[in-house]
C-alpha cells in the first residue's frame, strides 16, 4: 500500500500524551505528544482513541460474501467538487501515484478536497463503494 500512511497509536495517556508510529514512513517515525504541545494533534489522538478498536468476529469466506452480496453502499453525504474533478455520477479511475499500473474504475459516488470514491460493481458480491484519499494517488476520467 505505497503512499498510505498508517498511524500505530502505541500508548494513550491523558497525561503524558501519545506515542505515535508511522511504520511504514521511510525511515520509520515516531513522535511523543506531549499534553501542551499541538492541540490540533492532541485532538486528533484524542479521536483516535474513542474509536477504540471493536470487536473482531471470525467468519468463514462463505458467509462474508453472502453477507457483501445482501448489503449495498451506504448513501453518500454531499460532495464538493474542486475545479476540474469529475462529479458523482461521472465515470473516473484512480489509482496510486507510485508506479502502480493497474486503474480501479467505477462511477463517481463521492468526492472533495481529501477523498475520491467509486461505486464498482462485483460479479460475486454487487455494489461496492471504495475510497481512496486524493493524497498520493492519481484519477481520471474514464475514457468510454
Amino acid at each position: 500500500m505505497a503512499n498510505t500512511v498508517h498511524h500505530h497509536i502505541h500508548a494513550v495517556d491523558a497525561e503524558h500524551g501519545a506515542v505515535v508510529t508511522l511504520p511504514h514512513a521511510e525511515p520509520p517515525m515516531w513522535f511523543s505528544l506531549k499534553r501542551r504541545d499541538a492541540p490540533k494533534l492532541r485532538a486528533w489522538r484524542d479521536r483516535m482513541a474513542r474509536i477504540g478498536h471493536g470487536t473482531r468476529t471470525d467468519i468463514v469466506a462463505d458467509v462474508a460474501l453472502a453477507e457483501a452480496r445482501a448489503a449495498e453502499p451506504a448513501p453518500p453525504r454531499p460532495s464538493l467538487p474542486q475545479d476540474g474533478d469529475p462529479n458523482p455520477g461521472e465515470r473516473a479511475r484512480v489509482r496510486p501515484a507510485d508506479n502502480a499500473k493497474d486503474w480501479v474504475e467505477g462511477e463517481v459516488l463521492f468526492i472533495d478536497g481529501h477523498e475520491i470514491a467509486l461505486l464498482r460493481h462485483d460479479a460475486e458480491v454487487g455494489n461496492v463503494a471504495v475510497h481512496f484519499p486524493r493524497l498520493g494517488y492519481d484519477w481520471r476520467r474514464s475514457r468510454l
